[in-house]
């Protein structure tokens, strides 16, 4: 497994792999997972009867969104200049993100959490999904995935912790202080896990039926070709997933991209086998 994938795992992991649960103080009550093992197919195969569980409700798309325009020409997704990069910090990624410390402008080397929170939001704005010749059954992502993330908690602020986190209660999303070493890409996975558990107590996790976490707090149930279906893993995950198989960023997001979603998928999320491996097929084994 190549350092970058290790990487990704480590950073977005820690939010995607990990169990987020109600804050009842300061502290989250978060479980931490260590997911320096392999990336790959090691859950134990799960039975072909599941018990029964409940699906969360199905998050009411906007009537009236407009539709996702493609260009002729798809450039590979590359951020702008540093200047740029502070400008749109200062001007609209600061406040969009509802960060909770002050607006400055950032070095553009060394350590930076406001540098890391800007090239996320630029993530989230400006990739561009190939929208033709989809799969059956795929439905487009939010036109503007910045405010489908952004609206759906009130602030963004950096906690005591060493992985992200949620008050549910208050819609406030914590992130790791280590996050100023990183970069926007291993930011943008947990930001919209994170935010997505601030939709409320329905999206929390619930017991895995099978694999290395059987019966522990950290899986969500069943997948979905929706953005507005499903908790914390499947939405994340389902962005991940559109940016391997149909999105402008580089080789090497996607490559750390298939192979963090494919263990996510086998080991965090409750569905039969053949449910799993046929999602896995539609979005990560060929680009569409």
């Amino acid at each position: 497994m190549s350092k970058l994938i290790l990487s990704i795992a480590l950073i977005i992991g820690t939010s995607i792999l990990s169990s987020c649960h109600k804050m009842e103080s300061s502290q989250p009550k978060v479980e931490s997972i260590d997911t320096r093992g392999d990336l790959g197919d090691n859950a134990e195969e799960q039975p072909a009867e599941q018990p029964p569980a409940e699906e969360p409700p199905v998050e009411v798309p906007p009537a009236e969104e407009p539709p996702i325009e493609e260009p002729k020409v798809i450039k590979e997704f590359a951020y702008p200049d540093c200047n740029e990069l502070n400008k749109l910090w200062r001007t609209r990624y600061h406040s969009k993100l509802k960060v909770n410390w002050p607006l400055k402008s950032f070095a553009c080397v060394g350590p930076s959490k406001d540098r890391v929170f800007a090239e996320a939001a630029y993530i989230l704005e400006h990739t561009v999904f190939r929208k033709h010749s989809l799969p059956a059954g795929v439905k487009l992502p939010p036109a503007d995935m910045l405010s489908f993330v952004t609206d759906k908690y009130r602030e963004l602020r950096i906690g005591p912790n060493q992985y992200p986190s949620t008050d549910v209660d208050n819609k406030i999303v914590y992130f790791y202080a280590n996050i100023e070493n990183e970069n926007g890409f291993a930011a943008v996975g947990n930001l919209i896990h994170e935010a997505r558990h601030a939709d409320g107590l329905i999206y929390l996790h619930i017991p895995c039926w099978d694999g290395p976490y059987k019966g522990q707090h950290m899986c969500d149930i069943g997948l979905s070709d929706s953005f507005y279906e499903g908790g914390t893993h499947r939405v994340a995950t389902l962005y991940l997933a559109w940016g391997v198989a149909a999105s402008n960023w580089p080789k090497e997001w996607k490559d750390a991209s298939r192979d963090l979603v494919k263990y996510v998928i086998t080991n965090r999320i409750n569905a039969t086998a053949a449910t799993r491996q046929a999602w896995i097929k539609k979005y990560l084994l060929t680009e569409w």
